[in-house]
């Protein structure tokens, strides 16, 4: 799932780290951290977004309106977002199958199937209990 904003917000090419944090954070994209570094004819700003989940599109830059001698506009990716899951939850540790499985837990951690055998699980309506009476009728 990507964002998009309605339009391009134009920011300063001598901006602030705060003033790009407040830019960024009103298009509602996650940033945390907005960080400059470098000096005024090497400048360099490390976004830091952690509020959106999973692997987001890499932002764009249009720098068609700065001027100077050898002026480069880019954006690098250091780090890859993902999401993580600490412990993993049991679920995600099932495998495929296409009949149902038995599942069960000892002391709170979930059982294993002997390796050549299957955990398959039938249900029958004759094996299992129904309750036709139950005595005594009152007290």
């Amino acid at each position: 799932m990507g964002v998009t904003t309605t339009g391009p917000i134009a920011i300063d090419s001598s901006v602030r780290p705060d003033n790009l944090y407040s830019a960024l954070s009103s298009m509602s994209i996650g940033v945390s951290k907005v960080e400059a570094l470098g000096i005024c004819s090497y400048r360099k700003f490390v976004v830091t977004m952690i509020s959106l989940l999973g692997n987001q599109p890499v932002m764009e830059i249009d720098s068609s309106h700065l001027t100077g001698l050898n002026v480069l506009c880019n954006v690098k990716t250091i780090k890859d977002g993902g999401l993580r899951f600490e412990p993993i939850t049991g679920d995600f540790l099932r495998s495929y199958h296409t009949t149902p499985q038995v599942f069960a837990l000892i002391n709170n951690v979930p059982t294993k199937c002997a390796a050549n055998s299957s955990c398959t699980f039938e249900w029958e309506p004759a094996s299992t209990p129904s309750i036709t009476e139950i005595q005594p009728t009152s007290g």
